[in-house]
């Protein structure tokens, strides 16, 4: 799922382009997740801070009457979500040669001054960025690669239920529909590496498409396998979300 963020300090401005994001998903019925509709720039510097590099979509203001301008919330972005796509929704024109100095490599500059421009320009954006999102997210999805002693192995991502922390220095545990195999190797490299793969816990990372069922109450993930995963109370959102896209997954 495609995380989307709208920093704009304008109530009536923020709630046009929610409005026109949210119409377009749902006509074109993406799978995209208005994450955060905020006033603060630090709200989002915040939620990158716990969720880096999470490949998200940014509509920003320029002028955000906030000590930090959207132009220095893009920089943090950079440096927080490097392959987020940014987007500048303002009315300051003559502020897009700055975008190059920040180095932020927008996705668009649009400029309030031309409202008829801005429903279609903001639509287009959401289109390039979600393509872009699922030709990548279909790329990855493709293998999990991993060293077993001085051996690497290539799991098809279809057979993984989820990896675990193990006692022991950087031990790790893959469980598979099939098995379950131990190595050595750094959660976080993984996650990284493998973007399909969602992290419910601080030592567990799922794929959700191999999810079975979600108790709420007991915070456990039964998987394909018959394995209990434990799902962090903050993270039950993020799971819930994910879940309601897999038409498998009973409530």
């Amino acid at each position: 799922m495609l995380p989307l963020f709208i920093v704009e300090d304008v109530l009536d401005h923020r709630k046009r382009i929610e409005e026109i994001i949210r119409d377009y998903i749902i006509i074109k019925e993406m799978n995209i997740d208005i994450t955060m509709v905020t006033a603060d720039p630090h709200e989002c510097i915040e939620y990158l801070e716990e969720n880096p590099d999470i490949r998200g979509l940014y509509f920003l203001d320029v002028d955000l009457k906030a000590d930090i301008d959207g132009l220095e919330l893009g920089r943090r972005i950079r440096e927080l979500d490097p392959n987020g796509r940014i987007v500048i929704v303002t009315a300051k024109g003559t502020m897009a040669f700055f975008t190059f100095m920040y180095k932020l490599e927008v996705l668009d500059y649009i400029t309030k001054e031309a409202p008829d421009e801005v429903t279609s320009r903001i639509r287009t954006c959401v289109k390039i960025a979600y393509e872009r999102y699922m030709q990548m997210h279909a790329m990855e999805r493709k293998s999990l690669e991993i060293m077993v002693g001085s051996r690497r192995r290539s799991i098809p991502l279809g057979e993984v239920c989820f990896i675990e922390t193990c006692s022991g220095d950087h031990r790790l545990a893959l469980h598979t529909l099939s098995g379950r195999v131990e190595f050595r190797g750094y959660m976080k490299e993984i996650e990284f590496n493998n973007p399909s793969l969602v992290r419910i816990h601080r030592a567990y990372l799922a794929n959700l498409d191999n999810a079975r069922e979600f108790d709420l109450e007991r915070r456990v993930l039964e998987m394909a396998n018959g394995e209990f995963c434990h799902v962090a109370y903050r993270k039950m959102s993020v799971v819930k979300k994910e879940l309601e896209h897999r038409q498998n997954i009973n409530w």
